[in-house]
This record gives structure tokens, sequence and C-alpha cells, in this order.
């Protein structure tokens, strides 16, 4: 599993982060355009939690937070996936 961001232009001066969860052999399992570098970790977490869910990031994740509820932003252009 591998991420990867890159840093697109809209137009109209517009800047966004392209954020992608996959690779380009295998193919991506989740893309998002994000509008902040805040947006790209709870995205990628999101994005993980969903697409390897037995992964052992996600499982350590969780164990930090045995009794919070986790709840992943959407992404700004509603991408979930």
């Amino acid at each position: 599993m591998t991420a990867k961001s890159t840093l697109a232009y809209l137009g109209c001066g517009m800047v966004g982060i392209d954020v992608k969860l996959g690779d380009e052999m295998n193919g991506y399992e989740a893309e998002a355009n994000l509008k902040t570098v805040a947006e790209i970790v709870p995205w990628l977490q999101q994005a993980i939690h969903k697409h390897y869910p037995t992964s052992t990031y996600n499982l350590d994740r969780l164990k930090a937070l045995p009794n919070k509820i986790v709840e992943f932003p959407t992404a700004t252009d509603g991408t979930t996936s």
C-alpha cells in the first residue's frame, strides 16, 4: 500500500492537493482533491480504514483509541472513496 500526493493547479488561481491511496501499477483504491495539507492525514486514515481494515497501521491506530468512536471527515470535494 502506498500513498501519493501531488499539487494541482485547478484554474482561476486555485490550487488543490491530489491524494491517492494505491499505486500506478495496481491501481488506486481511493483518491481525492483536498484544499489544505491539514486534510491529508485524516483523509488517508479514512481511506486506509475503508480499503485496508486489517492493515497493521489501521489496527494499531484503532488499538490506541479503544473507547473512542472514530469519525472521519469528508473530502472538501465530496469524495469519500
